[in-house]
């Protein structure tokens, strides 16, 4: 099982003066801490041009407040601030900013099951594909901490959903329910294949993918012509990074 944070330490010889040292796991604890209640742009302006500047003079790695050390002294202060303090209640809502409240307020989600709302909201779990036939190695289908199911694409995989009977024709507002750890991202690649008579019209989009640090939310909404039967299908174009998804939301028919 390991000790607890307050007994543990390893050898780092990044502390105090370059020597072999220890870092105890309260001090790993504190960052740990300290990272997870912040945005990641807000611990670097207050947090990590401290440790620049105590670098840039020379101060070693300490655990403790040191007089000789006043920038590292301080940026230890900083870090306690953000440890103790309560997530900001911004936090989760700074990337959602561009979502309109009208789209988040209109549809509600139950792990892997298909909803239809009086707003006309459908969501369609991510694992349901009909494209691969199979999960591999590129299309991955897990349990998800959210409860259900998810699926991961790794470099070009690409999967495909097919409209449920009760998509009635018409123009819906698209979002995908995401998360990814790297901050670059390519789009998601958005083919629609709607059948109309004897034809098949094809119409391609983009949904740009957000850096979630970690976390899930969902994509900018766009706009999309669907109908019942056509096929949905969401690609990227490589190289790019793992991306995570949970469901695709179907919201404000138009």
């Amino acid at each position: 099982m390991g000790r607890k944070m307050k007994y543990s330490f390893w050898d780092e010889t990044r502390y105090n003066d370059g020597r072999t040292d220890q870092r105890h796991g309260l001090d790993f604890l504190e960052e740990a801490e300290a990272r997870n209640n912040v945005c990641e742009c807000n611990y670097y302006e207050a947090m990590s041009l401290l440790e620049c500047v105590a670098e840039s003079l020379g101060e070693t790695i300490t655990e403790q407040v040191d007089p000789s050390k006043p920038w590292r002294s301080l940026s230890l202060a900083q870090r306690r601030m953000f440890a103790q303090a309560q997530k900001s209640e911004g936090y989760k809502q700074e990337r959602l900013e561009g979502i309109s409240s009208d789209f988040k307020s209109n549809f509600k989600i139950e792990d892997n099951t298909l909803l239809s709302s009086t707003s006309g909201c459908i969501v369609i779990p991510a694992s349901e594909f009909v494209q691969p036939d199979e999960p591999s190695s590129t299309v991955q289908v897990m349990p998800s901490f959210l409860g259900a199911l998810q699926i991961h694409l790794e470099q070009d995989g690409s999967v495909a959903y097919e409209m449920p009977s009760v998509v009635a024709q018409g123009t819906y507002q698209v979002s995908v329910r995401i998360v990814n750890v790297h901050r670059h991202q390519v789009p998601l690649l958005v083919t629609v294949e709607n059948p109309d008579d004897d034809d098949i019209m094809v119409d391609l989009y983009r949904i740009e993918v957000p850096y979630t640090m970690g976390e899930w939310e969902y994509t900018e909404p766009i706009e999309i012509n669907l109908v019942a039967g056509g096929l949905l299908k969401l690609s990227r174009e490589p190289p790019c990074w793992g991306l995570s998804m949970k469901d695709i939301v179907l919201a404000n028919r138009v």
